[in-house]
């Protein structure tokens, strides 16, 4: 598989590290691994900005949720400061 070949069963093994990605990554698909450095919600938790970071750089991820959270959803599964992600 290739950067910019599209799978459907995405990889977990991280592609490139934080400070390396560019302009000219844009369009291709890449894994990222980190840290989260801190989060932010908008419109009703359905909009996320996560700041990430893997040792070459701290980076921002704007992610977009399916549907908005409710209280029946599992708090365990919150993404939070100290908490380990892979961005695909």
């Amino acid at each position: 598989m290739t950067e910019d070949t599209p799978s459907s069963s995405p990889t977990l093994q991280r592609m490139h590290k934080l400070g390396n990605i560019s302009q000219d990554d844009i369009g291709k698909h890449v894994t990222l691994h980190g840290w989260v450095y801190a989060v932010r919600t908008q419109d009703a938790g359905r909009l996320c900005f996560v700041d990430v970071g893997d040792g070459s750089t701290i980076s921002p991820v704007r992610c977009l949720a399916q549907k908005p959270p409710s209280e029946d959803d599992n708090k365990d599964e919150e993404v939070s400061d100290a908490s380990v992600l892979a961005v695909l």
